[in-house]
């Protein structure tokens, strides 16, 4: 699957690279989809993305509700 991810520029502790243009984007292969709001994707190499503004429950938690609803989530996601 060939999709497109908004790039928002380098993590804070790295800022000292200069952002690209809001907007920009970079063509990514997904690799898997590791929960309902992240994705493993094929750049030049493999990356862990989290999709901005998207809150999802997590898969790795004791609380059984909510793991319930982190792979319900990844599932979706990995459907659409």
């Amino acid at each position: 699957m060939a999709t497109r991810i908004i790039h928002n520029g380098p993590p804070k502790h790295l800022r000292k690279m200069k952002q690209p243009p809001n907007g920009w984007t970079t063509e990514v292969e997904v690799k898997r989809v590791y929960d309902g709001d992240t994705l493993i994707v094929d750049v030049h190499r493999t990356l862990t993305v989290r999709l901005k503004d998207c809150w999802c429950s997590e898969i790795r938690t004791r609380n059984k509700d909510e793991k319930k609803k982190g792979i319900a989530a990844r599932n979706y996601l990995r459907e659409i």
